[in-house]
């Protein structure tokens, strides 16, 4: 249980900084 929260919060975090990843470079074609 407590390693399947573990798991689903590491793909969380892995998703926003895909999302992050994705703003920063979105901002660089902008600019």
């Amino acid at each position: 249980m407590f390693i399947c929260f573990k798991l689903k919060y590491c793909f969380l975090l892995h998703l926003y900084s895909i999302i992050e990843i994705e703003k920063e470079s979105k901002q660089i074609i902008k600019f």
